[in-house]
């Protein structure tokens, strides 16, 4: 199951390591001037680095009528870290009359929120990445 874990402007991130996802400053406030996306899960290193990291599902959203909240509106320096937010201390994204998209929401459940507050929503496919590519020595 994949939830949501980190908002970047239109861009949601849902991972399927909700409880133990971590990204680059996750831990800073305000969270939009520090937080980078989160880390991605690598077969190439050790467990104990991918403890922190998963595999995604990126989506993106689009309001015509530029009505949904993120939670650094309205401030200069928001009062939310990364790490808050998914605890649940606000919405990743809010609308009045379809309330808040809480972390933690599936990707049906983003959906679901979209289409209640009349927002546009897609999920990005991912590239397949090319298997056991051959070293070719040069001649």
């Amino acid at each position: 199951m994949y939830q949501l874990c980190y908002v970047d402007g239109h861009i949601m991130w849902f991972t399927d390591n909700f409880a133990d996802q971590w990204g680059d400053d996750w831990d800073d406030k305000p969270y939009e001037h520090n937080a980078d996306p989160p880390y991605e899960y690598s077969e190439e290193l050790p467990d104990e680095f991918n403890k922190h990291r998963g595999h995604f599902v990126m989506a993106c959203w689009f309001d015509p009528d530029y009505e949904v909240g993120l939670p650094c509106d309205n401030f200069l320096n928001s009062s939310y870290s990364v790490e808050d937010i998914n605890a649940g201390a606000v919405a990743w994204l809010f609308k009045r009359g379809a309330g808040g998209l809480m972390a933690g929401a599936t990707v049906e459940d983003a959906r679901a929120w979209c289409q209640k507050a009349g927002v546009l929503f897609a999920v990005f496919e991912k590239e397949e990445k090319p298997k056991g590519r051959k070293k070719v020595k040069a001649k």
